[in-house]
């Protein structure tokens, strides 16, 4: 009782003393809703809605939502990897995420593309059976189908889908107008983060698309809410406050969309909304793998908005420069170019707290940054000072990413520091970590910089106290195509310490350290420390998704100490004094200070 008091008062003292405030509220609010009468005619007042798409929709059908629309015609529904029947809309025996997804109606907005694109009438009918469906089975203000973040999702699904199609404005407009007064009424002040931003967005997107009493207000409560949230969430190098490249995606495709509906309503909003949005874009250009991302802290490739997608978007919207095919963007009527996206190749994001050096096809990415912003860090990892690593294009060491939100061992192991290429003491990281998305106390971390010696080798270092008072400093040595060396030193900690080194999944490493991956063979050898003999666990493919690999860790010595070397054959590191000499057929190179 003592320590979860304790775990409870150190998570709450780095939250703002509103969000306290606000949680009591929404709790409030969730209870009462849940005792009010239900009401399936809520569609209260008149709404009409406004927009028509004023470009030409012939274009390529994103597979994903042809795929969706195909499903959903066949009775099924899909989320997080589980099916589910169309007519379920209470998802009872489901995982929380899944029941929300449930309500963001997703296959609206697919069964309105494909049914304007191809003339299908019958894809139509589908669509407004889908809100008539839904209307009779979730009453306001009862389930999760009310909660505040499902309801911003439908605001905007339902908005973009009432655009596509014309025909089905008159089924959607009033139904949008009372949803978005709802919404207006219950804001997630007590969660802030992506959630506030998301029901900011979704105001000022329905508000633009309906006509309808009162919503001219809203829509000025939200762009003022966006500006405020952007202005507090966007990083001064463009990355998202939440260090997550999936919830840096989904924000700026919300950002986009209300600015898109706002322009092709004849509304400009606050410059400060399309400065963020350009910064964030050419974040997202910039650390972008083709149409991946790095799937570090709470990230998943089928929860993350294609890259180019939302990059084509954002340059049809001028935000950015350079070519653009977007089905979406053709609907507004919009054109490119804008702003250029900046350069390629070592990039030091500091305010991220991510380091990429790229080069012929090699990438290393540090994290040195912190676990997330105070107030809501609940979708960052222990993973302070972990790395991933890719040669000649091929995936050696990386992140487990995630697969689950739900309170559990996975959702444990996905979220702690032995799932990530870093440092544990007694099987810890230096954040303490706690149900679903609990932070307590965290550790510190701090940047040592990027350098590079002439031949091209880069020096990257970093350091993290723990509040259970060890310290973890990494010096990483990396000569991209030759070889990389990490040198850990862990000092007052009280228990065993461990180096973990989770391999790509199609990566074997033999007893003689023979590492063969599906680009041929490199070299692994322990420098300091011993290697043990390596487990069986998981790199997430995708929410429910897990493909198997397998994870070794080094045991540190005496003083504290690890080191170990990854080289392409005929290649060597060794450790002399107190420097890395890194052998091969482009000569010798030393780096000093590895301790």
């Amino acid at each position: 009782m003592t320590t979860s008091l304790g775990r409870l008062v150190r998570t709450a003292s780095h939250l703002r003393p509103s969000q306290l405030a606000w949680r009591f509220v929404h709790e409030a609010r969730l209870r009462l809703n849940g005792v009010r009468p239900a009401r399936r005619t809520w569609f209260d007042g008149e709404g009409r809605f406004a927009l028509t798409p004023q470009g030409g929709l012939r274009a390529a059908i994103p597979g994903s939502l042809r795929e969706m629309a195909d499903l959903w015609r066949q009775g099924g529904v899909e989320y997080l990897a589980l099916r589910g029947d169309r007519r379920d809309w209470t998802g009872a025996a489901r995982p929380r995420l899944w029941r929300y997804e449930r309500h963001y109606h997703a296959e609206l907005v697919a069964l309105a593309l494909l049914g304007t694109v191809d003339s299908d009438a019958a894809r139509l009918e589908e669509a407004k059976e889908l809100v008539a469906s839904w209307v009779d089975a979730c009453p306001q203000p009862r389930g999760d189908a009310w909660e505040p973040y499902p309801v911003a999702r439908r605001v905007l699904n339902w908005s973009l889908a009432g655009y596509l199609a014309p025909s089905l404005g008159p089924s959607l407009a009033a139904g949008i107008a009372a949803q978005v007064r709802f919404l207006s009424r219950h804001l997630e002040h007590h969660l802030l983060g992506n959630h506030l931003i998301c029901d900011a967005a979704a105001l000022v997107t329905g508000s633009t698309a309906v006509d309808a009493a009162g919503l001219a207000d809203v829509g000025r409560l939200g762009a003022e809410l966006l500006a405020r949230e952007l202005a507090r969430q966007v990083l001064a190098d463009g990355g998202y406050a939440e260090r997550t490249a999936q919830y840096h995606a989904l924000v700026l495709r919300d950002v986009l969309l209300a600015i898109a509906f706002s322009r092709a309503r004849g509304v400009r909003l606050d410059r400060r909304i399309e400065e963020s949005a350009g910064a964030m874009a050419r974040w997202l250009a910039a650390i972008a793998r083709e149409n991946a991302v790095p799937y570090l802290n709470d990230a998943a490739p089928n929860a993350t908005p294609p890259v180019h997608e939302v990059l084509s978007l954002a340059r049809a919207l001028q935000l950015i420069e350079g070519p653009w095919d977007s089905w979406l963007g053709r609907a507004f009527g919009l054109v490119g170019p804008g702003r250029a996206i900046g350069r390629r190749g070592d990039l030091q994001l500091v305010n991220t707290g991510w380091t990429l050096v790229r080069q012929d096809g090699h990438e290393l990415l540090f994290e040195h940054g912190p676990i997330g912003p105070d107030e809501q860090p609940g979708h960052g990892h222990s993973d302070a000072l972990s790395y991933e690593l890719f040669w000649d294009g091929h995936a050696i060491v990386t992140d487990t990413g995630v697969t689950t939100y739900d309170v559990g061992p996975v959702r444990d192991f996905e979220r702690s520091a032995p799932a990530h290429t870093t440092v544990s003491v007694e099987g810890q990281g230096p954040d303490e970590l706690w149900a679903s998305f609990r932070v307590g106390a965290r550790g510190k971390v701090e940047a040592g910089g990027l350098s590079r010696t002439p031949e091209g080798v880069r020096v990257i270092e970093g350091s993290v106290r723990s509040p259970a008072g060890w310290e973890h400093r990494r010096r990483i040595v990396y000569w991209p195509g030759e070889a990389l060396a990490v040198f850990d030193a862990v000092r007052g900690a009280r228990g065993g310490v461990r180096s973990h080194l989770p391999l790509a999944p199609g990566c074997t490493l033999a007893s003689d350290g023979s590492l063969t991956f599906p680009g041929g063979t490199l070299n692994l050898h322990s420098l300091r420390g011993t290697r043990d003999e390596g487990v069986e666990s998981w790199v997430g493919e995708g929410f429910g998704r897990r493909r198997p690999r397998r994870t070794f860790a080094f045991d540190a010595d005496r003083e504290g100490r690890v080191a170990y070397s990854i080289v392409a054959p005929g290649r060597s590191v060794s450790i002399e004094g107190s420097s890395c000499v890194i052998r091969g057929p482009r000569g010798i190179v030393q780096v000093g200070a590895v301790g």
